[in-house]
């Protein structure tokens, strides 16, 4: 966005998003610190920007859509701990990849399955942790960046026919069951 250079989707989705982190464009969720907009925007305009038959409806309602997984995803854990977080890990550095490649796999035109494969390949990459928030590190402004651009690496990949694991939010080895040992509300999900 800033100096103008054309990148592919996923690394646009890298630079602006972690750009919008280190300069504190943060939207904060009302009741977990989530910041959903520096994930789910620069996501979202970035396919938008290389896919000229998505509209401006389409874009936002996939921004809306992603954020409510987000913040769904976030809220169904019961590891919040306010100043001491979630067991370690950063929910804008891990739930986001799930919502980014849901997003931005429907703007891809992938169905119902294709999503949940995005889905399972945006797993296969989270890893966002609360280490470089304690002691600081650039990393730490890019790492909202990092799972956004995995969760639209992760819709491409599904488009282009890969699969993952397609119970990857609620399956024996998925997310809450990993990161969250099982202790969920999956009502809030719904």
């Amino acid at each position: 966005w800033v100096g103008g250079e054309r990148l592919s989707p996923p690394a646009a989705t890298l630079v602006n998003s972690s750009m919008a982190h280190a300069l504190e464009y943060d939207d904060l969720h009302c009741e977990l610190p989530i910041h959903s907009g520096v994930i789910m925007v620069p996501a979202v305009l970035a396919v938008a920007d290389a896919n000229p038959n998505i509209t401006g409806a389409d874009a936002t309602v996939a921004i809306i859509a992603g954020t409510e997984i987000i913040c769904r995803m976030a809220r169904a854990t019961r590891s919040y701990f306010g100043d001491t977080g979630f067991r370690g890990w950063n929910p804008s550095s891990v739930v986001a990849g799930f919502a980014t490649a849901a997003a931005t796999g429907r703007l891809l035109g992938l169905d119902a399955a294709g999503i949940a494969r995005a889905m399972g390949l945006a797993y296969a990459q989270a890893g966002g942790n609360q280490e470089c928030i304690a002691v600081g590190g650039i990393v730490k402004r890019m790492q909202p960046g990092m799972i956004a651009e995995a969760g639209v690496r992760a819709a491409w990949l599904a488009k282009a026919g890969v699969t993952g694991a397609v119970d990857a939010i609620e399956g024996k080895n998925g997310f809450y069951a990993v990161y969250e040992q099982g202790d969920y509300d999956a009502d809030i999900l719904t």
